[in-house]
């Protein structure tokens, strides 16, 4: 009887994401963002130029005037800054970590654990919360999404990870009528500049559609809630042809990186 108790405590589910997500993302908290992953290298030093310019004054550091041997570099023009403004939080807390390796890897759990708590934020509505909390921690351990921490080392996509489940949330929220669903929470999660992937914009848009149900269910499904959710929808499909910038601009600035490779100070490596 107090197992079947404590498997309806929100807190204790909480608690056992959090704990499982610690495990899984260990190695980066120990020792930050793996050298070797694909990114890694290039997000610590983005990173690095980001906080800087941003503890130094710069609200919104677009340009990071220091790298490339202080000729700059337009990379927040068009990638996403979310999750460099969060990881940015870090920084006073690691005074020594000078190249953001650990502020990154730390950042990379954060994200992790953030997934799972969104996920079971959202499954909880759809489920028991037991099974919410077993499907949030089977979400933190895809390997897709370990894959992102300790094989690609992409913090804005790890990051991604966790604004999904919210989108879902807050359109199952809308699309019941229920509280703490105003149409400008789904826009912003819709419209959230951390999602770095244009290609899967198409897949959040259309998911969770309150006209797309089974045709008995097309009924119940309020003109005012699918109203709600198309002008959320048409305020975040403003704001997303910019991302297409990102493939050709990362495109371009990869192929220059791999024919001068930079040291981490973004300065051409010796």
């Amino acid at each position: 009887m107090k197992s079947i108790r404590l498997s309806k405590r929100p807190a204790v589910h909480l608690v056992a994401i959090a704990g499982v997500g610690i495990v899984l993302t260990l190695p980066v908290l120990i020792l930050g963002v793996p050298l070797f992953s694909d990114d890694g290298v290039t997000h610590a030093m983005w990173y690095t130029h980001f906080s800087g310019q941003l503890w130094s004054g710069d609200f919104y550091p677009r340009w990071l005037m220091n790298m490339n041997s202080g000729l700059g570099s337009p990379v927040f023009f068009y990638y996403p800054p979310v999750p460099f403004f969060l990881t940015s939080l870090l920084r006073p807390l690691f005074t020594n970590d000078s190249q953001g390796w650990h502020q990154v890897g730390v950042s990379c759990s954060i994200a992790i654990i953030a997934s799972g708590f969104a996920a079971y934020l959202w499954l909880k509505d759809i489920g028991d919360h037991f099974s919410a909390m077993v499907a949030a921690v089977l979400y933190m351990a895809m390997p897709y999404h370990l894959g992102d921490v300790y094989v690609r080392g992409s913090l804005s996509e790890i990051w991604a990870f966790v604004w999904m489940p919210l989108i879902l949330f807050f359109t199952n929220r809308i699309v019941h009528g229920r509280r703490l669903a105003p149409p400008s929470r789904f826009g912003t999660s819709f419209t959230s500049p951390a999602l770095p992937a244009p290609a899967s914009t198409p897949i959040r848009y259309f998911v969770h559609n309150p006209q797309a149900g089974p045709r008995r269910d097309r009924s119940q499904a309020r003109p005012s809630q699918a109203r709600s959710v198309h002008r959320s929808r048409k305020l975040g499909t403003s704001f997303t042809p910019r991302l297409g910038t990102s493939f050709t601009e990362t495109r371009y600035i990869v192929h220059i990186f791999a024919r001068n490779p930079l040291s981490p100070n973004g300065n051409p490596a010796p």
